[in-house]
């Protein structure tokens, strides 16, 4: 009973506030199931439950290696020495795979574990602004103002993306080292302030486990925390340095085993090729970039691609809260005066080191094509560059905080003040609900909708196919993979020139060969016939149709 008298209001109000919060964000995968909407998700799935935690063997072999080379798997991986791995960072599926073993929850109940994680990530952030500013109207409206942004929000309950996991990472280390370490109660308790020290280190550490590619910026960063702290006593800065090592060691590890050598990724491996022979045109010269720019700007600098892409994916998209930022900048600019000695020193070194990392990260992935969408020209809430630009996402909403706080007072009573904060609190909600759940083809209902018919469609096209049926398709894997064996995709030279060879593989063991898309017109299967399928001796006919594709076998002539 002794814990009731703690439940003060403002408790009970966190509590209920942080389960609310729960709920709007892990709806979305409690009711999609085990079906994914991108292969980066399905990917992330399939290898928790698959990679080892520490040490082990890994073995997860890929299908016809010695038939076909590595050609058959799904989007987000490849064949590596007759294994099946891996696309991507290996942080995220690591991770789920040891909560996985850890709580034996099921693998597809797994996606609900970033929203736990989102949840107090705000929470945390909540702390650091409170730290920082001394202002509790200022600290709750910033953790609001994340809490309710859809690019969080949206990348929270389609958490199988690892933005939000690596952002709440970082959010944890500097709640560990800057709030935690500095309470009073830890300050005469060396083992406590250790075991904080360590577990800021950890979350560095799986910050750069979970998104490799953003230690170009998180290690100057941490250098500079470093510097800062070297005064510290020795076991304490032992304590940094090994919790930021454990995930790497593990790291280094992992890749080893399934990729061969420490310092390879999913994106770097050299793969198993296919075993046709195919000729490889070459388009032109391309200039080769300097070591610097390979690592920190691989995708190039292209001015106006990043003004483009900066304006349409993040300025003008959440305008509501690009606003907020831009007034509680000004704000801070115009009143610089009124801070003292102290606060403008503070805010002169944290806001210079958030400054530099944003325009690192506008110009890094702003300079970069990205078309998730089959629509080139769509700007949409599921596109790559909002998942990518969210540290920048949770660096706005302290100027959000001090916007909303602050810059309405001036000449209103406190009734009118109140009234106001809270017009332009439900405002940035109310917004945040629209575009995450009814975004225009993207948003959480939109794709949950699209999940569903997946499921149907899915269910008719196992029915016509056996287990161990080839498929060749397009954008279909994350909807039959690994029930159904992939390739990729129909219209590539590779697969052409793999034809016969699939269709050998495959009478060998009784099983079919079939091509699962968007039904073609009839002009274009004869185009198809006569220039790719007869010259082999092959046919493809129609089997099934099932709504807007059509399921294709193929058989000698």
């Amino acid at each position: 009973m002794k814990i009731l008298p703690v439940l003060n209001k403002r408790t009970v109000f966190t509590l209920l506030g942080a389960l609310a919060l729960f709920f709007a964000y892990a709806w979305f995968p409690i009711v999609t199931g085990d079906l994914w909407n991108s292969p980066d998700e399905s990917a992330a799935a399939f290898f928790a439950t698959r990679l080892p935690v520490v040490g082990g063997e890994y073995n997860v072999p890929a299908v016809l290696v010695e038939e076909l080379g590595g050609i058959v798997h799904p989007r987000s991986m490849n064949v590596v020495g007759g294994q099946l791995v891996p696309n991507m960072w290996l942080g995220l599926p690591w991770m789920l795979g040891v909560i996985h073993r850890a709580t034996g929850m099921s693998a597809d109940m797994l996606d609900i574990v970033i929203p736990i994680v989102a949840v107090l990530a705000v929470l945390a952030w909540h702390q650091v602004i409170l730290r920082f500013s001394r202002d509790p109207k200022i600290a709750l409206f910033a953790a609001i103002a994340l809490a309710v942004h859809p690019g969080w929000w949206y990348f929270t309950a389609r958490g199988l993306h690892p933005n939000v996991l690596f952002v709440s990472m970082i959010i944890f280390t500097i709640y560990f080292w800057h709030v935690l370490v500095n309470n009073s109660r830890l300050a005469k308790r060396d083992m406590l302030r250790e075991l904080t020290i360590l577990l800021g280190g950890l979350s560095l550490g799986m910050a750069m486990f979970i998104r490799t590619n953003e230690a170009v910026w998180l290690i100057p960063v941490a250098l500079i925390v470093i510097w800062k702290a070297r005064k510290l006593p020795f076991r304490e800065l032992a304590a940094g340095f090994i919790g930021i090592l454990i995930p790497i060691v593990i790291m280094l590890q992992l890749n080893a085993s399934l990729f061969g050598s420490a310092l390879t990724t999913g994106y770097s491996v050299r793969v198993d090729p296919a075993v046709a022979n195919v000729e490889q045109s070459v388009v032109g010269e391309q200039e080769e970039a300097s070591w610097l720019m390979q690592y920190a700007f691989p995708f190039g600098i292209h001015e106006m691609n990043v003004l483009r892409n900066v304006w349409d994916f993040h300025f003008a998209f959440f305008a509501v809260w690009s606003f907020f930022a831009t007034y509680g900048l000004l704000l801070i600019l115009f009143r610089w005066r009124t801070f003292s000695l102290k606060e403008r020193s503070a805010m002169w070194k944290v806001g210079g080191v958030m400054a530099a990392v944003s325009l690192y990260l506008l110009v890094l992935y702003g300079s970069w094509n990205i078309n998730d969408n089959p629509d080139p020209t769509a700007i949409t809430i599921g596109t790559s560059y909002i998942r990518y630009w969210l540290p920048i996402t949770v660096m706005m909403t302290p100027f959000i905080g001090y916007a909303i706080a602050t810059g309405f007072a001036r000449g209103r009573s406190e009734a009118r003040k109140t009234i106001l904060m809270i017009i332009w609190i439900s405002a940035m909600i109310l917004t945040g609900i629209q575009v995450t759940f009814v975004g225009k083809d993207e948003g959480l209902l939109y794709v949950e909708s699209h999940l569903n018919e997946f499921e149907l469609e899915r269910s008719s096209l196992l029915s016509k196919t056996s287990e161990t049926d080839l498929l060749i398709v397009d954008r279909s894997d994350k909807i039959v993979f690994p029930d159904r064996q992939v390739v990729l995709s129909l219209r590539d030279e590779t697969t052409y020139a793999s034809l016969p060879l699939m269709i050998d593989a495959v009478e060998k063991t009784g099983s079919s060969l079939y091509y699962y898309g968007i039904t073609l017109p009839q002009e274009d299967l004869d185009f198809l016939h006569k220039t790719r399928l007869a010259p082999v001796a092959l046919k493809m006919e129609a089997v099934e149709q099932i709504g807007e594709k059509t399921l294709y076998m193929f058989s000698r002539e």
